[in-house]
């Protein structure tokens, strides 16, 4: 039996910004396309560097509410932001660096794409050339810090982000030679380990899948590496700062001479291993504890801050003494933080959050060194999701696996691991590398123990905080990250190498306990992640013929469902007395039980039918007359489609329509499904609006939007006459999301239209409302003794047979046309339908071009 492929992590798309911390929340008027961008970018051309730096910071705020980008896109806020980089004042710098930084990370990868456009790399290259020419020349402004080394710690990331997105700015970087820049950056580490993080998190990034970049590598570039690979210091920056240092290394590792491959990639698993020994649910206990103590012993009085800002007094300021005093301000509030990203209070805090993206690096480079380099397994790769930009889904080995040859080792090889002597020399870097990781055989050991749950105590006291409650899901995606190394760990060795049959067993149950061990219903990314270490366990056990402990493994699953079974009568309990909604619920999905598949059902004529294709094909011709009925009315042509574009669709249109859609929603066609919607970061956001744009300009969609799945419900009756079951229709969701648009712009034209009496489906209307006019109707003729005359119509299947052409009439008469008009026909131009019976593949009907 074959092995899973492993999935191979890239550099994940992590988008670094300034904090918002001192942010005031801008109004929803500001928020429209007349809002503050005019005039903070008319402000940029004052001749006062306070003006100018004020309004720089502003810009970095205000464009982290992803609404408001447009605005400042419409008004060139790049080709206007490029030139400041090379302003006369470094606070402006510092400020127009961080306000483009913050347009890239908020903006994604069409607003990247536009700044290159507009050769923001020009100026850019310029100011990292000038900073790294003054760092030693500058006065520090504290022990670890510089005026100028803040500006290149904004350049580096803006840079980061730029890379990230752009392969023209990747190739910029190249030609430029901007890695003599960064690595200049990095090798300040023992000075300022933030500007060094951010330069390795950049180097990170420009070395993977880059061989133009790798061949201009140099002994130099190497060195600066290697002496930040062994550098001593131990806080967790700087261990972040090795973990990143080590994944570059790896990146490089083509490149690097034959007489200090083996050497240096030993020190880069031995310093992964040496990250991955620190116990983060430990650790995080002790930093919220000296924070507490810190806090509390903290000699300044309360009121302290105030007093030093002092009363300003209320008259109004002219914008040079507004933007003095704002500059004052935030130099008496800053503080040496860890990071940017954090509070300038919260160094333990920064601590913990660099611990944990250490050990998630850590991670991510082992499952990639247990991947094969071969080019042809890049339809392998996927890209994971950072958790600092807390936008969206994690990337995560989702199971799809594949049949490869186990990893046989040569003779070399095997003599090496008997005599415990790695040789200097392999036969490739992958190969070397997994001797590597067999000489450290307690890899496994440590990657299976970050595989446990966080420490409940650690948890609580993450909860008790809301500024550390973000390192909850930080310390889940670890645990994820683990079960995915795991995965791959196991998939790239084999089994006398990971310690026989005894450790694969242990590490089953392990998995299992994992699973069935839980008060809470795992949430689906773990999992996914869980299920892929498991299948590759259990392939493990499988290709060896290796006998499992079944009555352990028994009893361990019998005592998980007692507990799971206790656990639920309690939480079942507890719904009955505090939320009753949700005990009748789960009373009703058990009283349902499993439900019967009918294998039969009847003709058209009331033969019974028991074949498979004869009743898949009866379905298919029962739902073809239902969906396309040949008495109804004329069709009438949608009538001539203006080929306007009208306004384009906004992201904060799809944003709102991804918020609204339920969950529990089956997926359609495509199986994409609304986790992965919800879980979208603004740059996938942007993504789906761009596709939304497409489809709205070209008058056109994709065919998965236009083809629905039927599943036949029963409702009750025989079960075998199809006309007892009622057909639902799923839909693909991105395409949902198109229509949702959609429909929001239609209700603006056609609500103040619709007739006072109408109250379906109208926000804000329901039956309840009809029903207390019919209540007051009875009420009124009863005191008057009148008659009243009442008429219930009730269509069958009414909603299933909506001929198209009145529709658009309707519409018409309504005031809709134009743009919005062509965009509602094409979501029908060539719709088609599906059903789909359990047990069977789809089935595709008859399409028609009249009827829903």
């Amino acid at each position: 039996m074959g092995k899973s492929k492993t999935t191979k992590f890239k550099r994940p798309h992590f988008s670094v910004g300034l904090p918002v911390n001192d942010v005031k929340e801008v109004d929803a008027e500001e928020c429209d396309n007349d809002g503050p961008a005019a005039e903070l970018l008319e402000k940029l051309q004052s001749p006062s560097p306070d003006v100018r730096e004020l309004a720089c910071a502003n810009i970095s705020r205000v464009v982290q509410q992803s609404q408001t980008i447009p605005g400042f896109l419409q008004r060139d806020a790049v080709r206007r932001l490029g030139p400041m980089l090379l302003d006369n004042s470094l606070a402006v710098r510092e400020t127009a660096a961080g306000a483009l930084r913050n347009l890239s990370a908020c903006g994604g990868q069409e607003v990247c794409e536009d700044m290159v456009k507009h050769d923001v790399m020009t100026p850019l290259t310029a100011l990292l050339r000038e900073c790294c020419a003054g760092f030693e020349s500058a006065e520090p402004m504290n022990e670890q810090k510089n005026a100028v080394e803040n500006v290149a710690n904004e350049a580096v990331n803006l840079l980061w982000n730029l890379c990230e997105s752009s392969s023209q700015a990747l190739s910029v970087f190249n030609k430029a030679n901007l890695l003599d820049l960064v690595v200049q950056c990095l090798e300040r580490h023992s000075k300022n380990v933030e500007l060094a993080i951010s330069a390795a998190h950049c180097l990170h990034t420009v070395t993977d899948d880059n061989p133009e970049l790798l061949r201009s590598l140099n002994a130099t570039v190497l060195g600066v590496l290697e002496n930040t690979l062994l550098s001593s210091q131990q806080s967790m920056a700087h261990t972040l700062l090795r973990s990143l240092a080590a994944g570059t290394l790896w990146n490089m590792k083509g490149s690097l001479p034959a007489a200090r491959q083996a050497q240096t990639l030993n020190a880069v698993v031995s310093t992964l291993s040496q990250c991955l020994d620190l116990d983060p649910g430990e650790l995080i206990i002790e930093l919220k504890q000296a924070e507490e103590s810190r806090r509390t012993n903290r000699a300044a009085p309360a009121g302290l801050e105030e007093q030093c800002l002092g009363e300003h007094p209320e008259e109004e300021m002219g914008d040079e003494e507004e933007a003095k005093l704002k500059k004052n301000e935030r130099v008496m509030m800053a503080d040496n933080d860890f990071s940017d990203l954090l509070p300038g209070d919260k160094e333990e805090l920064g601590e913990a959050t660099a611990l944990l993206m250490a050990q998630q690096t850590s991670l991510e480079i082992i499952v990639n060194m247990c991947c094969s380099d071969d080019p042809s397994d890049d339809e392998w790769e996927e890209q994971s999701s950072s958790d600092e930009s807390d936008m969206g889904p994690d990337g995560l080995c989702d199971g799809v696996s594949s049949l490869m040859s186990p990893l046989c080792l040569s003779a070399e090889i095997h003599g090496a691991l008997t005599s415990h002597n790695i040789p200097e020399k392999a036969n490739s870097p992958l190969s070397f590398i997994i001797i590597v990781i067999i000489e450290y055989f307690c890899f496994l050991f440590k990657v299976l123990k970050k595989t446990d749950f966080p420490r409940k105590e650690a948890i609580d006291m993450c909860h008790q905080s809301p500024s550390w409650k973000s390192l909850i899901k930080k310390m889940q995606r670890v645990q994820s990250r683990a079960l995915t190394c795991l995965h791959s760990i196991v998939s790239a060795m084999d089994t006398d190498s990971l310690g026989g049959a005894a450790t694969l067993q242990a590490a089953a149950h392990h998995l299992s306990t994992l699973v069935f061990g839980t008060a809470e219903i795992p949430k689906e990314e773990f999992l996914e992640a869980v299920i892929s270490a498991m299948r590759s366990v259990l392939q493990q056990l499988a290709s060896k013929n290796i006998p499992q402990d079944e009555r352990s493994a028994a009893t361990a699953v019998a005592e998980a469902k007692t507990r799971a079974w206790e656990e639920f009568g309690e939480a079942v309990g507890n719904d009955f007395r505090t939320a009753s909604k949700r005990f009748w619920t789960t009373i009703r999905r058990l009283r349902k039980g499993k439900q019967c598949t009918v294998n039969a059902v009847y003709s058209g004529d009331g033969v019974l039918l028991t074949s498979t294709r004869d009743v898949v094909d009866r379905w298919k011709e029962y739902f073809e007359d239902l969906l396309n009925p040949t008495n109804g009315p004329s069709n009438e042509e949608a009538g001539p489609r203006d080929l306007g574009i009208g306004s384009h669709i906004s992201g904060a249109e799809v944003a709102e329509v991804v918020k609204k859609l339920l969950g529990g929603k089956a997926p359609g066609v495509d199986e994409i499904r609304l986790e992965f919607l919800k879980a979208l970061d603004v740059v996938g956001l942007s993504w789906l609006t761009r596709l939304c744009n497409i489809a709205w300009t070209s008058g056109a969609v994709p065919l998965d939007w236009q083809t629905g799945v039927v599943v036949p419900l029963f409702k009750k009756g025989d079960r075998r006459a199809c006309s007892n079951y009622r057909g639902i229709t799923l839909l693909s969701l991105p395409g949902k999301v198109y229509s949702g648009v959609l429909e929001r712009r239609v209700r603006r034209i056609v609500e103040p239209r619709i007739q006072e009496e109408q109250c379906g489906f109208r926000p804000g209307r329901g039956t309840v409302d009809q029903l207390y006019t019919l209540s007051r109707v009875f009420e009124g003729a009863w005191e008057f003794a009148q008659p009243v005359h009442m008429c219930f119509v009730d269509l069958e299947k009414a909603f299933d047979r909506v001929p198209r052409g009145v529709l658009w009439g309707v519409l018409r008469e309504y005031g809709v046309s134009g743009p919005l008009m062509r965009a509602i026909c094409s979501l029908y131009d060539q719709c088609q339908s599906l059903v789909r019976i359990a047990g069977n593949d789809a089935v595709l009907l008859a399409s028609s071009a009249r009827d829903l």
